[in-house]
């Protein structure tokens, strides 16, 4: 296969697509090789029939009012990103600025080609996601944008742990001025989930400056669950992991490369904890061996759960289901993002490991939307209702699995559901029902928090059912009442292929 038609297998869009299709893409790519500062599309450029991929370098997004040296990106395109398809499929200008940040290989893609990649499954879903991610950084009243852009500016200009947490501190009330300034749920969380990025990428920064041991090369820091998928509330905990390249050598000094980076990774964590972010309680930490392995560990552990999904070679022994669940959703947020391997892994599962594919639906029908504890507090029988655990993971888990049946691995959960749609299983409408019901619940678990944030208290979750208003409850009810017959209907089907909720 053509060096090219390999390199965009790699990442989404491309990565579905067959080898005859990357080839043609191959063929007609033009790779362009750019200096440091060099502008690449401009705000003027109309008649845009190409999309551009980051092959090497960096390429930073910038707005055409604040395009000087020292700006703070929109968004930052690393090896892999793609750009510049919003212009290609909309037919309009490019309305920003792309410049890169140091010498940089762009491969450029003919729009004819590129029209029906995004026509796909994948290139669909990744569309979905784009928008998901575009609505975090350009979306809502300007005011509210620009606060977030003042918050992570502030980020970026911290020079130590405390000033770091200073300017983590304006978080919460970021979150409540965009929610109450008229954000929707879904662009405040991708927003948040932006910001979370931002700490987390500053804080190992610091971390590499404290110890002269810790590689800059050859690593990759992962986000997992929430954040990854762009979903994060403020109750979130940090998922993380960490990957790194084979031939990354022992340090001089007496420490191994692997104690190395897990001594960093508590470090970074240590300083999120000071910045009101805390790890992940069930130790989905990168300072933890079972979250922190080489690429070809990673690699040779994905095909173990593919193998065993209720075993993994862990020293504690974690379900693979468990383990695939999170790395699959895992998102590089500083490094090379081909060290993390284990998406490719699940990318075409539905051909070559139909039966873990099963094993990860019967799974995600296991847990079961709450419709009869939901029931019962509306008969007054209870008073709270967890948000999260009995209404937002099963759907999570579905789109999981759904994006998983299509070859969408990575992604957000509307981005999977998407994709999912009419892959055998799940019909449109239940895409349609699922989606409208995940973004009642996140509006509504983001209006609680929020409440929360603004009277002091810690957020959380869990709902006391009379603070809700009864056209909340009662929308409440129906929505997880959908889900449940999505589950009942979808656990059917199973049954007759062979899947046993």
């Amino acid at each position: 296969m053509d060096d090219t038609a390999e390199f965009l297998r790699r990442f989404p869009p491309f990565h579905t697509a067959t080898q005859g299709e990357l080839e043609q893409l191959a063929d007609m790519a033009e790779v362009v090789e750019y200096r440091s500062g060099a502008t690449i599309l401009d705000v003027d450029m109309r008649d845009v029939d190409s999309v551009w991929v980051v092959r090497s370098g960096r390429v930073v997004i910038l707005h055409p009012d604040d395009a000087t040296g020292t700006s703070v990106p929109i968004d930052t395109i690393d090896v892999g990103g793609v750009f510049g398809f919003s212009a290609m499929l909309s037919g309009a200008s490019f309305g920003f600025v792309a410049r890169t940040t140091e010498p940089s290989v762009v491969v450029q893609l003919p729009g004819k080609l590129m029209r029906s990649v995004f026509s796909k499954p994948a290139g669909l879903a990744f569309l979905a996601d784009a928008v998901s991610s575009a609505t975090a950084r350009l979306g809502g009243p300007t005011a509210s944008t620009r606060r977030s852009v003042v918050v992570r500016r502030s980020i970026a200009d911290a020079s130590t742990t405390i000033e770091l947490a200073d300017a983590s501190r304006r978080i919460p009330d970021l979150v409540v001025d965009l929610f109450r300034g008229g954000n929707d749920a879904i662009a405040v969380s991708a927003i948040l989930s932006v910001v979370v990025d931002a700490v987390v990428r500053r804080a190992l920064e610091l971390a590499w400056s404290s110890d002269p041991d810790v590689p800059r090369a050859d690593i990759a820091w992962l986000s997992l669950g929430s954040v990854a998928r762009r979903e994060a509330m403020p109750s979130s905990d940090v998922d993380s992991a960490l990957s790194w390249s084979d031939a990354l050598p022992d340090p001089a000094s007496d420490r191994t490369r692997d104690s190395v980076l897990m001594d960093m990774a508590r470090k970074v964590h240590a300083t999120l904890a000071e910045c009101g972010l805390p790890a992940d309680s069930n130790g989905a930490v990168a300072s933890s061996p079972r979250f922190a392995r080489s690429a070809s560990q990673w690699r040779s552990a994905a095909e173990h759960w593919l193998d065993d999904p209720f075993g993994d070679r862990g020293p504690v022994g974690d379900s693979g289901l468990i383990m695939s669940s999170l790395l699959v959703d895992g998102r590089v947020v500083w490094g090379n993002r081909d060290l993390h391997t284990v998406p490719e892994a699940y990318r075409r599962l539905a051909e070559e490991h139909p039966d873990a594919l099963r094993l990860q639906l019967r799974d995600a029908i296991a847990r079961r939307a709450r419709v009869r504890s939901l029931r019962d507090v509306l008969a007054r029988r209870g008073r709270t209702f967890d948000l999260k655990a009995h209404a937002i993971t099963p759907i999570v888990n579905l789109a999981r699995w759904g994006g998983l049946s299509v070859g969408v691995a990575s992604a957000s959960t509307p981005a999977r559901l998407a994709a999912a749609s009419g892959n055998g299983i799940l019909t449109d409408r239940d895409v349609h029902a699922l989606t409208e019901v995940f973004e009642l619940v996140q509006k509504l678990r983001l209006g609680h928090q929020v409440e929360q944030i603004a009277s002091g208290a810690r957020p959380g979750d869990v709902v006391v059912m009379a603070d809700l208003s009864a056209l909340e409850r009662s929308l409440l009810s129906d929505g997880v009442r959908e889900v449940a017959a999505v589950q009942r209907r979808v656990a059917y089907l199973a049954g007759n292929v062979g899947v046993r909720s």
